[in-house]
């Protein structure tokens, strides 16, 4: 896949990558981030972490760092009619199973109201404790709340779109 950049040339001097509300394009402003929210776009959890790595001048799957910017994140989705997708996000506890990690090492937050409800008999908002699924994504089924999941995708099921960070 070939990388495609949008510029604005400047006379004959100067091209400049186009730029939206401080993105540079195809992200925009969500909250307090450059986002990118691709519904169009779905595969595993390494084809989208690749598929952000492509986008305007570089991206990667979007950190999520506080509970106000999930929110704005949720409202995006569903009020321009993305909700129709799960979404990866930067998540993964290969490493150490059940010690979540954003790519740059931060420690992700756990409980409420970033995670789904696990299947305990207390309906504990965690992940679950699984060997096999070692990365997040924003899950349509419970309101976007984060669950985790074969990087692969649930088997049998169509593959996650991403959501992209400006980098």
């Amino acid at each position: 896949m070939e990388r495609q950049h949008l510029f604005l040339a400047i006379g004959a001097l100067a091209l400049i990558p186009i730029m939206a509300q401080g993105c540079i394009l195809p992200f925009e402003k969500i909250g307090t981030q450059c986002l990118l929210v691709d519904a169009l776009t779905k595969g595993s959890f390494y084809d989208m972490r690749l598929h952000c790595s492509l986008q305007g001048e570089g991206g990667k799957l979007a950190k999520i760092p506080d509970a106000n910017q999930l929110a704005e994140i949720i409202d995006h989705i569903k009020s321009n009619h993305l909700d129709h997708s799960n979404y990866w996000v930067d998540a993964e506890d290969g490493d150490t199973e059940g010690t979540w990690r954003w790519s740059d090492g931060t420690l992700v937050p756990e409980g409420s109201p970033f995670w789904r409800y696990d299947c305990d008999s207390a309906f504990t908002e965690r992940p679950t404790i699984n060997t096999n699924y070692n990365c997040a994504m924003l899950d349509l089924e419970s309101h976007y709340r984060m669950a985790d999941t074969s990087c692969l995708g649930d088997v049998g099921e169509i593959p996650y779109s991403p959501i992209c960070e400006q980098v």
